[in-house]
């Protein structure tokens, strides 16, 4: 499902967003933010509440990505695209070509989704792209070390 649709063309109609520091997340109703939070950060607050701590949550969890990695892009932002049901395929995957991410909310977790951001980081800070076997390691570095040390 992911790989056949853009991102930029699924939310076109009824599309909603947040930004934070480094993102806008995209979506189409309001109830896909709590249960993103949920998943990501295992907390359930009430809807007010839940755009501030998720905005926080979403640049943590950047800042912990690129202090892993020892990296930090000059004015990064990316999207993310918050899918309310998985269909199959990736959990999640970043697109290059769009600078964004898409999630399937119902199946994310932070770890996930900072192996991601670990791809948009590493696509922005190089002026050309490591390969993306050297990508998927330092991402999978990402995973290992995610909330450790």
């Amino acid at each position: 499902f992911f790989t056949i649709f853009s991102p930029t063309s699924l939310f076109a109609a009824t599309e909603q967003f947040l930004e934070t520091r480094f993102s806008t997340i995209r979506y189409a109703e309001e109830n896909e933010l709590s249960n993103f939070l949920w998943r990501i950060s295992g907390k359930r607050l009430s809807l007010a509440a839940n755009a501030a701590f998720l905005k926080k949550r979403i640049d943590e969890l950047v800042e912990r990505v690129e202090a892993v990695l020892g990296i930090y892009p000059d004015s990064f932002h990316f999207d993310i695209y918050l899918e309310p049901e998985y269909h199959g395929g990736d959990i999640a995957f970043y697109s290059s070509h769009h600078r964004s991410i898409t999630v399937a909310v119902d199946r994310v977790t932070d770890g996930v989704l900072a192996h991601e951001i670990a791809h948009a980081v590493i696509n922005a800070y190089f002026k050309i792209p490591p390969p993306q076997k050297v990508q998927e390691i330092l991402a999978q570095y990402v995973d290992r070390h995610l909330w450790g040390e």
